[in-house]
C-alpha cells in the first residue's frame, strides 16, 4: 500500500500541479493511445518521475470498472473511491517521452515552495524594489 501523492528522496521543494486537457476526453485518449483498454479501466490519475541521469518514468493509475463491477462513468468512479480506504487501483507504466503527455493537455501550471514555509496556496503581491 502506498500514498498518491508526490514525493522524492529530500523533499526540499513542494507544491502542485495544474493541468487542462487538450479536449474532453484527453487524459483518456491518452490512455486508449498507449494501450489501455479505457473501456474497462477508467484513468484515474498518474505519477510521473524525473530524476537523475535522465530517468523519467510515467505510471498511469486507473479504477477497473469490469473487476469492481461497477460503471465507468465520472460519478461512480467518484463514489467508488470515496467508499474505499485503500483504493484499489490498477497501474500502467508507460514507456514514451514524457512530451508525449503533454500533446494531450491545453495549459500546465507547477508552482513549488522551499519546503514547510507555508507560501504555497497563499496570496502573494509583487514588491517593487
Amino acid at each position: 500500500m502506498e500514498n498518491f501523492r508526490a514525493g522524492v528522496q529530500y523533499g526540499d521543494l513542494k507544491g502542485g500541479i495544474a493541468i487542462d486537457e487538450a479536449d474532453l476526453n484527453g487524459f483518456r485518449d491518452f490512455a486508449k493511445d498507449n494501450g489501455i483498454d479505457t473501456s474497462r479501466f477508467f484513468p484515474v490519475g498518474m505519477s510521473f518521475y524525473l530524476g537523475e541521469n535522465g530517468l523519467v518514468s510515467m505510471t498511469l493509475i486507473a479504477i477497473d470498472t469490469v473487476g469492481n463491477r461497477i460503471p465507468g462513468d465520472y460519478e461512480n468512479i467518484k463514489d467508488f473511491i470515496d467508499q474505499n480506504d485503500p483504493v484499489p487501483v490498477v497501474k500502467f507504466d508507460i514507456h514514451k517521452d514524457i512530451n508525449e503527455f503533454f500533446k494531450y493537455t491545453k495549459r500546465v501550471s507547477i508552482a513549488f515552495e522551499r519546503r514547510d514555509l507555508g507560501l504555497y496556496g497563499k496570496d502573494i503581491v509583487n514588491q517593487e524594489v
